[in-house]
């Protein structure tokens, strides 16, 4: 964890955690799975707290693809999948590569081809901690490369001449 979080009393803040999540901003609840944030300029950012595309998600993170969530929050004109960490830490390979294509499927299936895709790569200090004695962490710098990888040639194989891909990476 670095010199800076060697302290006992260190060791359980969310900084030597890597985690925001208790940071407080405006119209972001921490609990929900699904948060609508207004803006000032009109617009909206819909946010899906998914832990990955892995079996920690309660309700499953397909279950946020459906005709009525699409008519009750719009197309977007971005959508942004900030996956990997969760999936990197918590999921085979195998089980990853089958739920990228039923998450590029829904895409295809729900979002018009105008809805520009932004792929926000893994980081490689990410999952710090274990969270109890089922969930044990598979983790390394190699694991998130592939991942990564894995991710963003699936996205670009499937919708580079249907759609604008781009790679947010770290």
């Amino acid at each position: 964890m670095g010199s800076w979080c060697s302290d006992p009393s260190e060791v359980n803040n969310i900084f030597c955690k890597c985690s925001d999540n208790a940071e407080i901003f405006s119209g972001y609840n921490t609990l929900s799975a699904i948060t609508p944030i207004h803006l000032t300029n009109g617009s909206q950012i819909t946010l899906f707290k998914w832990g990955g595309l892995t079996t920690l998600n309660n309700p499953p993170w397909a279950d946020t693809f459906t005709p009525d969530f699409q008519q009750n929050m719009g197309s977007p004109s971005v959508a942004i999948f900030g996956l990997l960490n969760w999936d990197v830490a918590y999921s085979s390979r195998t089980f990853f590569a089958q739920e990228v294509g039923k998450l590029i499927d829904l895409i295809e299936q729900n979002y018009p081809a105008s809805t520009d895709i932004i792929i926000r790569t893994g980081q490689y200090y990410c999952c710090t901690h274990d969270h109890d004695a089922y969930w044990k962490r598979k983790f390394s710098r190699l694991r998130t490369e592939y991942f990564n990888t894995y991710i963003v040639d699936a996205f670009e194989d499937r919708f580079a001449t249907q759609r604008k891909i781009s790679i947010w990476n770290f």
